[in-house]
């Protein structure tokens, strides 16, 4: 019996070491409004959201189309944006028409996730809101997980923050949305996808983790990074920094905008370029930062928060590279290795290059690594043959008994 719970054991462990996700990539302003909407097109149950900001018509009309076909629909939306107010038109719309909405009103400092989980089987994670900027202007990157573990994660989170959530008051206000029709588009899909979830508070660890594991290169692109956080550095920045003194090739690319770059402000990315700058000149380092030139690439911002580690694994979140976000925020991000790694290294390069391909070739793209996997079959063969031929030796002396 100890052989055979300790093979069943060691099975499903090699299986779930095997196993993985299949990933859907998109990003905005190319087509990050048509692959959400196909995505709830394909909804029978339920649609399950979580976002800081919710103003998008087009995107409020379709969610109340799948409610009329049945799928239950909830929307929390955090209660005190930055610098704005709740935009209730909209929200109420959706509350008026069979949607469920809440309003965060919890311990953490904001939700400012942006996800989606679908009927309890697969998720869309993305960095942008369901604003027209987040859709249509900003450069932004998103992916939908179809994985029942990574939907069941995440579901845990929702159901917490619904618990902290209070349902919209709208004293009868009414507005006519029409639905935009579901576009049929060509969808970026990878199988056999490594994920891992990353849900703060207490992201740091793992964010620190993924960084730490670049070997070869680390690509980030980003609405901003602070220099410090509070009156100690940015233990981020400084680990990518660590990375190419030892070596690793680092490129950071972040946004440009007025709001990110006044000089009055020394936490702005325009002081975190010219450190890296200087860092890079005195250290002689593989290191590289530069401003977007939005103009030329034709989009408002850049407000992803991306990282790509050596060409083989993306991060895909809404965490900002402030301390608060990681440790204080309800933030979603998911971590992807394989193959689908190349959208998102095409879209950076793209970048980086100010709207052409730069010297850096997508050519250079690291293969997926096997060998792991191949490793974790190879040994699943081992034990399962041990565990046969200690099973094949039990029934034989036990043939040889008499009765």
């Amino acid at each position: 019996m100890k052989v055979f719970l300790c093979s069943i054991f060691v099975f499903v462990y090699l299986i779930g070491a095997v196993q993985a996700a299949t990933v859907t990539t998109f990003s905005s302003p190319e087509n990050s409004y048509s692959v959400i909407s196909n995505y709830l097109s394909g909804l029978t149950k339920s649609a399950y959201l979580s976002v800081y900001t919710f103003t998008n018509l087009g995107f409020a009309g379709q969610l109340v189309e799948a409610s009329k076909r049945g799928v239950d629909i909830k929307v929390i939306v955090e209660d005190s944006p930055v610098g704005e107010e709740v935009e209730r038109g909209v929200l109420c719309f959706l509350q008026n028409n069979g949607v469920e909405v809440y309003l965060y009103k919890g311990r953490l400092k904001f939700l400012h996730a942006k996800y989606i989980v679908g009927d309890n089987r697969s998720v869309v994670v993305s960095s942008e809101n369901f604003v027209d900027d987040g859709f249509y202007k900003n450069r932004g990157w998103g992916a939908v997980i179809e994985d029942e573990y990574t939907a069941g994660e995440l579901l845990q989170a929702y159901i917490t923050d619904l618990k902290d959530s209070g349902k919209i008051k709208c004293d009868g206000e009414t507005r006519k949305i029409e639905a935009k029709p579901t576009e049929k588009i060509k969808l970026y899909k990878y199988e056999d996808q490594e994920v891992d979830l990353i849900v703060a508070p207490d992201a740091v660890e793992k964010i620190l983790d993924l960084l730490e594991s670049a070997n070869k290169s680390i690509y980030i692109e980003q609405f901003y990074i602070y220099r410090k956080w509070g009156s100690s550095p940015n233990i981020f920045l400084e680990k990518v920094i660590e990375g190419a003194r030892n070596g690793v090739d680092v490129k950071i690319l972040l946004d440009s905008n007025y709001y990110n770059t006044e000089k009055s402000d020394h936490n702005s990315n325009y002081y975190t370029v010219e450190y890296i700058k200087n860092i890079s000149t005195v250290e002689k380092i593989p290191i590289e930062a530069k401003l977007v030139d939005l103009k030329s690439l034709g989009f408002s911002k850049i407000h992803t928060k991306g990282v790509i580690i050596d060409n083989k694994s993306v991060l895909v979140s809404s965490i900002n590279w402030n301390e608060n976000s990681p440790r204080n925020n309800r933030e979603v991000g998911i971590t992807i290795t394989g193959d689908s790694v190349a959208y998102f290294l095409d879209k950076f390069l793209h970048d980086w290059g100010q709207g052409s391909y730069s010297e850096l070739s997508s050519s250079k793209l690291v293969g997926k690594d096997y060998g792991q996997t191949i490793a974790n079959i190879f040994l699943f063969i081992i034990v399962v043959s041990i565990v046969m031929i200690l099973i094949k030796r039990r029934f034989y002396r036990r043939s040889k008994v008499s009765i």
